[in-house]
């Protein structure tokens, strides 16, 4: 029997390299991109923010979330009223763009609905 012994770098997330150079370089290739996607997503709240005051000034009503009966861990959930696409519930779906008290812009079809 022979006792054999393997030389890696292990980054953060687990993922092993050969070399300590490809280790952190991917490490910052990681951290570039979450940071890149940190700042799409403040920019896209900021374009929401400005479509909605634009949206105000034609338009006063908007609609309110439809409420429906799901099913799995969230049970009663509610949905925009424009697409479908579920609000809420557990995870606080569809609901990162905020554009005023109880505004939001819809992830998937761009529209606005509200939401209490």
């Amino acid at each position: 029997m022979e006792k054999q012994t393997e030389t890696y770098y292990k980054a953060t997330d687990g993922t092993r390299f050969e070399t300590e150079e490809e280790c952190r370089a991917y490490e910052t290739e990681k951290d570039r991109y979450n940071a890149a996607l940190a700042k799409k997503r403040e920019a896209e709240k900021e374009i929401a923010a400005i479509e909605y005051a634009r949206f105000k000034r034609k338009y006063v009503y908007i609609q309110p979330a439809t409420g429906s009966f799901g099913c799995g861990h969230d049970g009663y959930y509610k949905k925009c009223p424009h697409c479908g696409e579920q609000t809420g519930g557990y995870e606080g779906a569809n609901l990162g763009l905020k554009v005023d008290e109880g505004i939001y812009k819809c992830e998937k079809c761009g529209l606005f609905f509200s939401y209490r």
